[in-house]
């Protein structure tokens, strides 16, 4: 029984991790993207 909340607990973890790096991702794409416009339009 305890093994198992271990393993529910991981899997929580597992998730909430991933989720994590998609909104890190997206953000720095966002950020990345501003940047690579503001620097087309000033050359």
């Amino acid at each position: 029984m305890i093994y198992n909340n271990i393993y529910l607990f991981q899997l929580n973890v597992g998730k909430f991790t991933c989720t994590q790096f998609q909104f890190a991702a997206t953000t720095a794409q966002t950020t990345m993207n501003k940047a690579i416009q503001s620097m087309s339009a000033s050359v």
